[in-house]
C-alpha cells in the first residue's frame, strides 16, 4: 500500500459497504463493469477510483493493478439461476475463475513492480465445507455457489499471496443491489450489532454487510491476521463498530 492504503474490489452491494468504510483512510480503487454503475452506487470521493474492468477477462485487470497493494474480493452471484448468469456470471466463472484471475494478476503484476501484494482479502460463505452434509448448504450449492467458492478459497491458500478469508452468514442491510431474499425483504440487522467469530465453519446467522465489510477492513490493518480463515455472524450487541482495538479483541479469540 502506499501512505494512503489502497484497497479493491468488485461493485456489488458488499464492495459497495466495503468501500464506504475504507474511504476513512484507503485509497480504493472500485473495480466494475461500469464506471457509472460504480459512481452511482459509490459516489465520488477525493480517494475513491472507480476502474472499469471484468474479473472474468483476466486481460482487463492488469490496467488497474498499478501500486495496489491489498485486494478485496466480494464478487458473488445468486446461488440459483437467474438473469444475473447471464454474461459468464454463473458461480463457477464469477466465484471461481473470477477470484483466480484477480489472484494471478495481483501477483504477477506485483513481481513486476518488485512488490508483492500484501494482503488478498476474499468474501466467501457459510457452510462452503458443509455442503455435503444435507440441508440448508445442501439445498443451496444445488447449482455448484459453494463448491466454486470453495475452489477459491483453496487456489487463494496455494498462490503464495498473504490471505484473510471471510465466511459470512446470509447478508442483511443496505444496500440492496442483489437479486435474492434479501433484496426481497430488506433485511436489516437492527440492534445486532456484535460479532461471532470463529476459526471453524460452524456459524448459520445471518450477517450485516456493514459487519463483513469492516471485518475486511481491519483484516487489513494487522499482520495478525495474514493466512486467517474465519466464520462470522451477528448477534443481538453494541458490537465493535469500527474500534480498532475492539476487533482485535474479536479477532484474539479465534487464533488462541
Amino acid at each position: 500500500m502506499r501512505s494512503r492504503r489502497r484497497a479493491r474490489g468488485r461493485i456489488d452491494a458488499d464492495i459497495g459497504a466495503l468501500a464506504r468504510r475504507a474511504q476513512r483512510g484507503f485509497v480504493v480503487k472500485a473495480l466494475s463493469r461500469s464506471k457509472a454503475k460504480s459512481a452511482e452506487v459509490l459516489g465520488t470521493a477525493a480517494n475513491l477510483e472507480h476502474i472499469e474492468g471484468d474479473i472474468i477477462e483476466k486481460e482487463s485487470l492488469r490496467p488497474c493493478m498499478a501500486d495496489v497493494s491489498a485486494v478485496c474480493c466480494c464478487a458473488g452471484t445468486t446461488a440459483f439461476p437467474t438473469l444475473r448468469w447471464l454474461g459468464n456470471n454463473d458461480p463457477e466463472k464469477n466465484s471461481y475463475i473470477g477470484t483466480k484471475n484477480l489472484v494471478e494478476v495481483a501477483a504477477e503484476e506485483g513481481k513486476k513492480r518488485g512488490k508483492d501484494v500484501n494482503r488478498f482479502v476474499f468474501v466467501s460463505s457459510a457452510g462452503v465445507k458443509r455442503y455435503d452434509q444435507g440441508p440448508p448448504y445442501s439445498i443451496l450449492n444445488a447449482f455448484g455457489v459453494l463448491v466454486a467458492k470453495e475452489k477459491a478459497e483453496n487456489f487463494i491458500k496455494a498462490s503464495g499471496l498473504p490471505y484473510t478469508i471471510v465466511r459470512p452468514g446470509r447478508l442483511t442491510d443496505a444496500p440492496y443491489t442483489s437479486y435474492d431474499l434479501n433484496t426481497l425483504i430488506k433485511g436489516e440487522s437492527g440492534s445486532r450489532k456484535e460479532v461471532v467469530l470463529s476459526a471453524e465453519e460452524v456459524l448459520d446467522g445471518e450477517t450485516s454487510r456493514a459487519a463483513v465489510a469492516e471485518s475486511c477492513l481491519q483484516s487489513l490493518l494487522s499482520d495478525f491476521m495474514v493466512d486467517t480463515v474465519f466464520s462470522m455472524e451477528s448477534v443481538v450487541g453494541p458490537g465493535p463498530e469500527t474500534d480498532d482495538a475492539e476487533w482485535m479483541k474479536r479477532f484474539e479469540t479465534i487464533k488462541t
